[in-house]
């Protein structure tokens, strides 16, 4: 009836696991950075992340939000666009 767990699943195998959940965790970390980064450039608040909870709709509106031009005079220190 089935196999022992220890005929599944190896030390090298959750290791592997392990280190793979290390790598997602990171770039998901820089994409969020990224976000908020950008959110900013264009004079909103990293808050509208947090809009993505939203099905479908949310996803379609930070898509917009990025893609709208720089403002000049953000609340932020510097525009990431006139850096050289």
């Amino acid at each position: 009836m089935g196999h022992p767990v220890e005929e599944i699943y190896s030390v090298g195998d959750l290791s592997t696991n392990l280190v793979a959940k290390f790598i997602i965790f990171l770039v998901w970390l820089a994409t969020l950075t990224l976000k908020a980064r950008r959110l900013h450039d264009t004079d909103r608040s990293a808050g509208w992340i947090f809009i993505t909870l939203v099905p479908i709709i949310g996803q379609i509106w930070l898509l917009v939000l990025f893609l709208l031009p720089s403002a000049n005079n953000s609340r932020w220190t510097t525009n990431q666009s006139e850096i050289q």
